[in-house]
């Protein structure tokens, strides 16, 4: 291949694939630093285009999955004391 292309043609072809997965890997895959590895494996599950919007959720995107867990916890929890019998509980928060 080297010798029907040339090797100024293949430097000029190895050039630009090197050049086009480093600016791939730079734009589109967060720092992995601190993070868990359950974290990592999520994001390396996903498509390429979107790990960027999951690694870096805006404030309004962390708020709504907190919300979306506490209501999973809730229902897991009313859930469960209906399997003991109890129907309702009241809870008072203190500070």
């Amino acid at each position: 291949m080297i010798t029907k292309m040339g090797y100024d043609r293949s430097l000029l072809y190895s050039t630009i694939l090197t050049c086009t997965g480093v600016i791939f890997t730079c734009f589109h895959y967060p720092e992995m630093k601190g993070r868990s590895i359950e974290s990592t494996d999520d994001l390396s599950r996903r498509l390429p285009w979107t790990v960027y919007k999951h690694a870096y959720p805006t404030e309004e995107e962390k708020i709504k999955s907190n919300v979306q867990a506490a209501r999973q916890i809730d229902k897991l929890i009313s859930a469960a004391l209906q399997m003991r019998g109890i129907n309702s509980v009241h809870v008072e928060a203190t500070r």
